[in-house]
């Protein structure tokens, strides 16, 4: 694409062969629809690459985008809708003017889009949000990588609409929001990646559990919950957590690099062990543990609220001061 596109909305297809614009190749609509009616702009390479992150685009701001190809590449001054897409590689979306978000998934009910990529999905946002559609299915299976520099991360379409809710898979995801808070839901089992957040983060799973692979610098609280037969599974020695809630499950595992509370909506149906690295201290908030509780911390335990649990507690301290536990 050599010079300007515009319309109504833009449908652009090759026989195989890739989609790329130069500086001059701007995409630009007035129109993009509805959340009952959006409008589509279909770019389809079949099995070639999509690369429209060249030139200044100007679609309408919430304009719905339908990717077909070996990767996809795409930039946006306004808003952007990431609809019904079938990409084998790597897929990048990206909106450049401050506050402008981005969304996965459109349409309503039976008319929800499916997103499917084999690659990493990253997602690129100034400040803007990133959420979902509640309708359609999203199989992001090399995994989901946020960076909204301070925009929220709100992704709750595998539990908005309970048992007609769609199935939601993303691999590892991986977000850096600044201060912007994040609450993902998956279908299967959670794993999160590297997180940055000083908002916060509510990690769900409505079929599995939680687990993580990446190390967190979360400076706010971390919430947890996972189904009744699943675990919450934190291991990473590294991670920096202030406070840490669990909800649900049957035997979850946290371990903290950093000085962190078991908080007081922790409601963990069976055991829970919570550690901490060696040298750092552990705060026992309100919580209740049906289960067993153990507490293995490498500094001194404060007990700083009724702590309710049905089964054994075990309280383990590094610190050899006179005080290691109080």
């Amino acid at each position: 694409i050599g010079a300007g596109v515009s319309g109504d909305k833009l449908t652009i297809r090759t026989a195989g062969g890739a989609i790329t614009q130069t500086l001059a190749g701007v995409l630009s609509t007035a129109n993009s629809g509805s959340v009952t009616s959006p409008v589509a702009n279909v770019f389809n390479a079949g099995t070639g690459a999509i690369t429209l992150n060249v030139a200044p685009n100007t679609l309408a701001a919430g304009s719905v985008v339908q990717l077909t190809g070996s990767t996809a590449s795409i930039s946006n001054a306004g808003s952007l809708w990431l609809g019904t897409s079938n990409v084998t590689g790597a897929v990048n979306v990206t909106t450049t003017t401050a506050g402008q978000g981005i969304q996965l998934g459109a349409g309503l009910g039976t008319a929800g889009q499916a997103i499917n990529i084999g690659g990493v999905l990253t997602v690129t946002t100034n400040a803007g949000a990133v959420t979902d559609e509640n309708y359609g299915a999203q199989r992001i299976f090399g995994g989901l990588t946020l960076n909204t520099t301070g925009g929220t991360v709100t992704l709750d379409a595998a539990r908005a609409n309970g048992g007609l809710a769609p199935r939601i898979e993303y691999g590892a995801v991986s977000v850096n929001s600044g201060a912007g808070a994040i609450d993902i839901t998956e279908t299967t089992t959670l794993n999160l990646g590297a997180i940055t957040t000083t908002g916060g983060l509510t990690a769900r799973s409505t079929t599995g559990g939680v687990v993580d692979s990446g190390a967190f610098n979360v400076n706010n609280a971390l919430f947890v919950l996972s189904t009744a037969s699943e675990s919450v599974v934190i291991d990473n020695a590294g991670q920096n957590i202030g406070i840490v809630n669990v909800q649900g499950g049957t035997n979850h595992s946290i371990l903290v690099g950093s000085a962190s509370t078991l908080g007081g909506s922790t409601s963990v149906t069976g055991n829970l062990t919570f550690a901490s690295a060696a040298g750092v201290a552990t705060t026992l908030g309100a919580n209740s543990v049906t289960g067993n509780l153990t507490v293995n911390s490498g500094g001194t335990i404060t007990v700083a609220g009724a702590v309710a649990v049905s089964g054994n507690l075990s309280l383990s301290s590094a610190d050899a001061g006179a005080s290691s536990i109080t």
